[in-house]
């Protein structure tokens, strides 16, 4: 149960030390991960965003296989659609303070643009001895909670909470230029007339059609 004074939910430990490993890696090497394609805000961050409902679950692990056993543990058996977004952000990079509105794109103008019922975020790989990245949670301007990120720890928020994630930067000496990798999950409970309106299964990526055809053998 979420509550007022923490609007967020932790689980620890969400999947098995290989199961993580595999996910981490498989994000930070897929064909579809670019600049990100999300509106304003997440400049100098990296992803993709796949949307799609929940007939085309197996569609979307064609893509990312590695991604079932978290989505077997995350996905809402009340929702019916869901927009993931593996959110790469390197060193001294930020999100800016928002509220998820990510359907806006898919619906006609004027439409009233749904909140997510609850947003999903599984940190994947960070960088040791981060400092700063917190994922901050606002309401009515005021920051009402901070959550630090762990490795393997699934928070969840109500769609409607604006937040925002910190800059970072590693402190002392560390193992490379590991970055802060998450594997967002927007899911939506729709309307029958809303549902309608959304496709079953969306991609999005900057990745441009020829840079595809450069990696065929």
């Amino acid at each position: 149960m979420l509550s007022f004074l923490v609007p967020y939910r932790v689980r620890p430990q969400l999947l098995e030390a290989a199961e993580l490993e595999r996910l981490a890696q498989a994000v930070l090497h897929s064909p579809y991960l670019a600049a990100s394609d999300l509106d304003q805000g997440f400049e100098q961050t990296y992803g993709f965003s796949a949307l799609f409902q929940r007939s085309q679950v197996e569609r979307f692990l064609l893509m990312l296989p590695s991604a079932r056993p978290c989505l077997e543990k995350m996905l809402r058996s009340d929702c019916q659609v869901f927009l993931v977004n593996p959110l790469v952000i390197h060193e001294g990079a930020a999100v800016a303070p928002h509220a998820d509105k990510t359907l806006m794109s898919f619906l006609p103008p004027g439409a009233k643009v749904p909140f997510p019922y609850r947003v999903s975020v599984l940190y994947l790989c960070l960088p040791p001895n981060l400092q700063g990245g917190e994922l901050v949670f606002h309401r009515n301007a005021l920051v009402k909670a901070r959550f630090q990120p762990r490795v393997n720890t699934l928070v969840e928020f109500p769609g409607w909470l604006y937040h925002e994630v910190k800059p970072w930067k590693q402190n002392g000496m560390g193992a490379g230029c590991i970055p802060r990798v998450s594997l967002v999950c927007e899911q939506y409970r729709l309307k029958p007339k809303l549902l309608e309106q959304i496709p079953e299964f969306h991609l999005e990526s900057t990745r441009c059609f020829a840079d595809f055809l450069a990696d065929e053998p």
